[in-house]
C-alpha cells in the first residue's frame, strides 16, 4: 500500500466509529491534520515519505477506535451517575436470590440466575440512559428539600397498629386464624407445637415484633426520628429477618404447627418474610449511608441547624 492509501484507510476506520452526522466533517479534517503531520515529519526527516514512517505515525495517533473517541465520546451502557443505583439493585437482587434458594428445598439457584439478574439490571439501566439522553421528560427537575427525619404521628401510629398484626400472629395464629377467616375457619390446623410454643425462637419474635409497634409509637410521639431510632429500627428488620429464618427452619422439621401441612404452607411464606425484612433492612442502610450532610438549617436529625437530604 502506498503512503496514501494507509492514510485513508486509517481516516476510514477512524469514521466508521462515529455517528453518521459528523463522520464526513471528521474524515475530511483528520486527513488534512493527518497529511500535514507527515509532511512536517518527512521534512525534519530530510527524505521522502515512507510507510515505516507514516506507521511510526499513525501508532502515536492510536488504534482508530481510540482516535474516533476523542472526536465522539460514546456513552457507557452503565453511565457513572448510575452505578451507585446499580450496585445497590445488584447486591439487593443477589441477596434475595441466595436467600430465596438457601430456604428453599426444591428450587436451589444457580450460577446463571444472578448472571440472568445481572444481565436484566445491565438492560434496564442501559435502557434508562437512552432514555435520558434523548429526552427531556427525563431530565433533572427541581424538588423541594425535605426533612427526612420528620414523621406524620399519626402515620407512624397506623403503621404501629399495623405492627401488631404479625405479633398477633404469633401470640395466637388459631385465633388470627379464625379472625382472618371471619370465623369460617376453627383454626385447629395452626395450634403450635409445645416445644416452639414455649422455646426462644417464639420468644425472641414477639420481642422484636413488639420493639418495632413500639418504636412507630414512640417516634409517633417525638414527632421524628432520630439518628439512634433509625439504626434501632434497621438492626430489628435484621433481626426480625434472622429469627424468620431459624422458623423456616422449624417449619421444615415440623416442629411450628401440629399440623403437618401448616408446616409445609407456612415454610415458603416465613422464606419471603426473611428475604423481605433482609432486603428493607439493606435498603435503609443504603439510604442511611447515602444521606447528604450538612443540609440546609433546621433539618437535623436532633432538631438543630444541620440537617439531612434524603433519598
Amino acid at each position: 500500500m502506498t503512503v496514501s492509501e494507509i492514510l485513508d484507510a486509517y481516516v476510514f476506520d477512524v469514521a466508521k466509529n462515529l455517528p453518521r452526522a459528523k463522520r464526513d466533517d471528521v474524515a475530511f479534517e483528520l486527513r488534512a491534520l493527518l497529511g500535514d503531520e507527515l509532511a512536517a515529519k518527512a521534512k525534519e526527516a530530510g527524505r521522502e515519505a515512507d510507510k515505516p514512517m507514516v506507521m511510526a505515525m499513525l501508532a502515536e495517533f492510536g488504534r482508530p477506535a481510540a482516535a474516533a473517541a476523542r472526536y465522539h465520546q460514546r456513552p457507557a451502557v452503565i453511565e457513572a451517575e448510575d452505578t451507585p443505583r446499580f450496585t445497590v439493585w445488584a447486591l439487593g437482587g443477589v441477596l434475595v436470590i441466595a436467600v430465596l434458594s438457601a430456604l428453599s428445598e426444591t428450587e436451589k439457584a444457580k450460577g446463571s440466575d444472578y448472571l440472568q439478574w445481572l444481565g436484566a439490571l445491565v438492560v434496564v439501566f442501559g435502557v434508562m440512559g437512552w432514555l435520558r439522553r434523548r429526552s427531556t421528560l427525563f431530565g433533572w427537575k427541581p424538588r423541594r428539600v425535605r426533612d427526612v427525619y420528620h414523621v406524620t404521628p399519626w402515620v407512624n401510629v397506623v403503621l404501629g397498629v399495623l405492627s401488631l398484626i404479625p405479633l398477633g400472629l404469633v401470640v395466637s395464629p388459631e385465633i388470627s386464624g379464625r379472625v382472618v377467616t371471619f370465623g369460617l375457619q376453627r383454626g385447629d390446623g395452626l395450634l403450635l407445637e409445645p416445644t416452639y410454643a414455649y422455646g426462644w425462637l417464639r420468644g425472641a419474635l414477639l420481642a422484636a415484633l413488639a420493639l418495632q409497634a413500639a418504636m412507630y409509637v414512640y417516634t409517633a410521639i417525638d414527632g421524628r426520628w432520630r439518628r439512634w431510632s433509625r439504626w434501632a429500627m434497621i438492626s430489628l428488620m435484621m433481626g426480625v429477618g434472622l429469627l424468620m429464618v431459624g422458623h423456616v427452619g422449624v417449619a421444615k422439621e415440623k416442629l411450628l404447627f401440629v399440623s403437618a401441612k401448616a408446616n409445609v404452607v407456612a415454610t415458603p411464606i416465613l422464606g419471603a418474610v426473611a428475604a423481605l425484612m433482609f432486603l428493607s433492612a439493606c435498603f435503609e442502610m443504603y439510604r442511611e449511608w447515602a444521606r447528604v450532610r450538612p443540609a440546609p438549617a433546621g433539618m437535623g436529625p436532633e432538631g438543630g441547624k444541620v440537617g439531612a437530604v434524603g433519598v
